[in-house]
């Protein structure tokens, strides 16, 4: 009986990657939003809603990292190495490489 069920879900698996191999890359890339940071450089995040892993690029000061979204009691955490970025009501606290920023999205 075991056998049966690990095949079973041995093919669920298999048919769930058919699937998402056929589905193909995604047709556009999100767009930047810029967050006018306190130190004068602007801080660009392109979220990604990935089943598997939403995460968010970020580039700052010539930098990219990608973060990936962390437990947070109330706003949007992302984490990486040596990153930590948190938005909350407006303002995003982030922490770049032992740098501490304040930073606000761009209203055009």
């Amino acid at each position: 009986m075991a056998q049966c069920h690990n095949q079973g879900v041995r093919h669920y698996w298999l048919m769930a990657l058919l699937a998402a191999s056929c589905a193909g890359p995604p047709t556009e890339e999100p767009a930047a939003i810029r967050f006018d940071c306190d130190s004068g450089m602007p801080l660009f995040v392109s979220y990604s809603q990935e089943v598997t892993a939403p995460s968010a690029l970020m580039v700052y000061g010539g930098r990219r990292v990608t973060t990936y979204i962390a437990p947070s009691a109330s706003g949007a955490r992302y984490t990486a190495d040596s990153v930590e970025f948190w938005e909350h009501q407006g303002e995003a606290s982030v922490a770049w490489f032992g740098s501490k920023l304040t930073c606000r999205p761009r209203r055009d």
